[in-house]
């Protein structure tokens, strides 16, 4: 019997795993971290899967609302502002990369910085003197200038609150 199974068996191109359904795969990438639909898009194209078949499975995750690129940038920026501390400038050109139209950028934005970026700029700005202590005020200046730029917020907005602080020598 095992003799007739080996003669049996296929080729090793026939060997390979079944290949996974557009709508399978989609959930394996959603099941991870969610998607926009133009990220999900292109990793289904990425996989080989058929403009058709792409198109068929969007559509059918639009209508189970597991994509909605309004909520996902709202969520994206919340998260942002919340784990990553980052500013806007850093969300917008984030969700820019996941091709999400502006108007649900704008949005998501003023979700998030209802009173502007300042008061988010200014909470980081207290977290980072915490942790830094050397030099002279103004380097420490300097370098409180350069953290809050790379977290995303704008310069004109980070020069204003600049201004009010007063960085001290450490003892």
């Amino acid at each position: 019997m095992v003799a007739v199974a080996e003669a049996a068996a296929p080729s090793s191109s026939a060997n390979k795993r079944p290949r996974r359904r557009a709508l399978d795969y989609a959930y394996g990438r959603l099941a991870r971290r969610a998607h926009s639909e133009a990220e999900l898009m292109q990793k289904l194209q990425r996989a080989g899967y058929s403009k058709v078949e792409v198109e068929n499975t969007i559509e059918r995750l639009r209508s189970l609302n597991y994509l909605d690129d309004k909520s996902f940038a709202i969520e994206f920026a919340r998260q942002a502002v919340v784990r990553k501390r980052w500013g806007p400038a850093r969300i917008e050109q984030s969700l820019l990369n996941r091709k999400l139209p502006t108007s649900y950028i704008t949005q998501a934005l003023n979700n998030v910085f209802p009173k502007g970026e300042d008061e988010t700029a200014r909470e980081a700005l207290v977290r980072f003197k915490k942790r830094d202590r050397r030099g002279t005020p103004l380097q420490k200046k300097a370098r409180a200038y350069r953290h809050l730029l790379g977290l995303g917020f704008s310069p004109s907005g980070i020069h204003d609150i600049l201004a009010d602080e007063t960085f001290a020598v450490e003892k």
